[in-house]
C-alpha cells in the first residue's frame, strides 16, 4: 500500500465512527459507500444481519429489536456502518454486496452516544434537540415530526409507548440504528445543571421504544452494547451496562459481527 511505503499511514483510519458517516465527515474509507463496500469483508456475522433487516424490512419477518454484542474493537460499529449504506446507498454497492441480497430502502435515524451533549443538546433547522426522542422525530420526520415531540423534549420527560407506536407506525419500514447510548446515560446522570433526570427518562425511552419497535411489522432498532465493562472504568457505568442488557434482553436477539476465523480474512 502505498500510504505505508511513503510512511504516511496513520491508524485514525480504523477508528470507525457511524455518527460521522450519517453527518458525511467520515474519513473517505468509511462516507464513501462504494469504497466502504469494496474494503470491507463480509462476514457470516454482518451478511446475516443485512438478510435479517431486509427480510424485516419488506417481508415483516423476524426479530425486530437487534443486538450487537462483541468485545471492544469486534467490529460493531463497521456492522452499523454496513447497515446504513445498505439502507442509504444500496445501488451505489450493489454488486459488492453479499448474494441474494435484494435491495431495500427505509426510513432510518441514526443515534450516536458520543455525539450527543445532553446539556446544550444538538442545535439543527433553528431547533434545539434535548433527548433521543428529539433526534428520533426530527431525524425520521424533520420538523413536522419534531413539533409531535416538542414539549416531552423540552421537558425532557419520554412520551410513552402510545405516542411513540402512533408516530412510528406511518413511518414503515423503518431502521433504528443505535451505537454509544452507554456513554449518552453516563453523561445524561452527571449533568447535574438539568432539571429532572434525564438518565432515568432516557431508560424509560428506551424500555418503551424497545416494546413498540417490537409491535410493529417493518420496524426495527439495532443497538450495539459492549459484552463487558473493560470497555470502561467507572461502577456507574457498570450499573449502566447491566440496566441497559435487562432492557433490550427481554426482546432483543444478539448476534455477532466476526466469529473465529474469519478474522484472518478481515486482515
Amino acid at each position: 500500500h502505498r500510504d505505508i511505503k511513503e510512511k504516511r499511514f496513520s491508524e485514525s483510519v480504523f477508528a470507525a465512527d457511524l455518527g460521522d458517516v450519517a453527518s458525511g465527515t467520515a474519513h473517505p474509507d468509511y462516507n464513501d459507500p462504494y469504497t466502504f463496500a469494496r474494503n470491507t469483508f463480509f462476514t457470516a456475522g454482518i451478511t446475516n444481519l443485512l438478510q435479517q433487516v431486509s427480510r424485516k424490512l419488506s417481508k415483516g419477518e423476524g426479530p425486530a429489536v437487534i443486538e450487537i454484542q462483541t468485545p471492544f474493537g469486534g467490529g460493531k460499529t463497521h456492522a452499523l456502518i454496513s447497515i446504513y449504506h445498505y439502507i442509504k446507498n444500496n445501488e451505489k454497492i450493489s454488486k459488492l454486496l453479499p448474494r441474494d441480497l435484494k435491495p431495500m430502502s427505509a426510513s432510518i435515524a441514526v443515534i450516536v452516544g458520543t455525539h450527543l451533549n445532553p446539556v446544550e443538546g444538538r442545535k439543527v433547522d433553528g431547533l434545539t434537540l434535548n433527548t433521543l426522542w428529539g433526534e428520533l422525530a426530527y431525524q425520521l420526520r424533520g420538523k413536522e415530526g419534531y413539533k409531535e415531540f416538542e414539549e416531552n423534549d423540552k421537558q425532557r420527560i419520554a412520551p410513552g409507548k402510545e405516542k411513540l407506536k402512533q408516530f412510528l407506525l406511518d413511518k414503515q419500514p423503518f431502521i433504528l440504528l443505535f451505537d454509544e447510548i452507554l456513554e449518552y446515560i453516563a453523561k445524561a446522570l452527571d449533568a447535574k445543571s438539568l432539571k429532572g433526570n434525564l438518565g432515568g427518562q432516557t431508560y424509560a425511552f428506551l424500555q418503551e421504544l424497545t416494546e413498540t419497535v417490537a409491535s410493529i411489522d417493518r420496524g426495527m432498532l439495532i443497538v450495539s452494547l459492549p459484552s463487558s465493562v473493560l470497555e470502561d472504568y467507572t461502577g456507574e457505568k457498570e450499573q449502566g451496562l447491566a440496566r441497559l442488557s435487562k432492557i433490550f434482553g427481554r426482546i432483543e436477539t444478539i448476534q455477532t459481527p466476526v466469529k473465529g476465523d474469519e478474522i484472518y480474512s478481515i486482515i
